[in-house]
């Protein structure tokens, strides 16, 4: 019996990214423990405490981001949904879309990383948050391209195979 969708989600596992945030908030709470705990100013032109408290916020809030982001793409014989939670959704009906094939791909040469990206030159919109260089392109009837980037190649093609999408 045929499949009627297609399913798969993605998180964000960049550790590059990870380390850097963890660095930037080792270093803004050091910071705080040395200005507000041991009396000694932090720098050569110290911040008031509040301020020094809220820097902090900062990167919390984007290690807090990148943690629960994840990349959910849904096919069905409707068309192809993509959602990078909690940034936004896009769908995109079967009838808008003149080919959808699997192609390999470079993040960071084409389209400067993963995530929601436009890509240098002609290459259109990137949706892609797994680390991975496969990806769907969708060439759509008014020009445009768009690339969902998958984890799951194999298992998408034979997908689209099997509901004979363009």
């Amino acid at each position: 019996m045929p499949v009627n969708t297609f399913s798969e989600t993605q998180k964000f596992r960049n550790p590059v990214i990870f380390i850097l945030l963890l660095g930037i908030l080792g270093l803004s709470v050091w910071g705080i423990v040395q200005q507000i705990f041991m009396g000694q100013p932090f720098g050569t032109k110290p911040a008031p405490d509040v301020v020094l408290i809220l820097f902090s916020m900062i990167p919390v809030l984007f290690l807090l981001l990148f943690i629960f982001m994840k990349q959910i793409t849904k096919i069905d014989n409707q068309g192809i949904e993509v959602i990078i939670s909690p940034l936004g959704r896009r769908r995109i009906s079967w009838k808008n879309i003149e080919k959808a094939y699997i192609r390999d791909y470079k993040p960071l040469m084409e389209y400067g990383g993963w995530g929601i990206r436009y890509g240098f030159g002609n290459k259109g919109m990137a949706y892609s948050l797994g680390g991975g260089n496969k990806g769907l392109q969708l060439e759509l009837n008014n020009g445009k391209k768009i690339l969902v980037g998958t984890k799951k190649a194999l298992e998408l093609d034979d997908f689209l195979n099997q509901i004979n999408k363009p």
